[in-house]
């Protein structure tokens, strides 16, 4: 399979940034409602962040996300 300019530069940009890329099965209820949920979740806490800047709402949204335990595991995201 060739890799198109896009495609590497992706991949470059995940494993620069520490990002483990995973693939789901499409329409697969379990792993299709766990990104929705985070994505309706952070849309929501972004909202509600509120400041002017964009960047610092991202930055402070991020914090939250990283640094929240895991109602399962007890654990927060930066732990693993």
């Amino acid at each position: 399979m060739a890799l198109t300019h896009s495609t590497c530069e992706f991949y470059e940009f995940t494993k620069g940034n520490g990002i483990r890329h995973t693939l789901i099965a499409p329409y697969q209820p379990r792993s299709y409602g766990q990104a929705d949920v985070f994505v309706e979740t952070f849309q929501q806490c972004f909202k509600a962040e509120g400041s002017n800047s964009m960047k610092k709402s991202l930055a402070r949204v991020l914090f939250s996300c990283r640094t929240t335990p895991n109602s399962v595991t007890g654990q927060t995201p930066a732990y693993f």
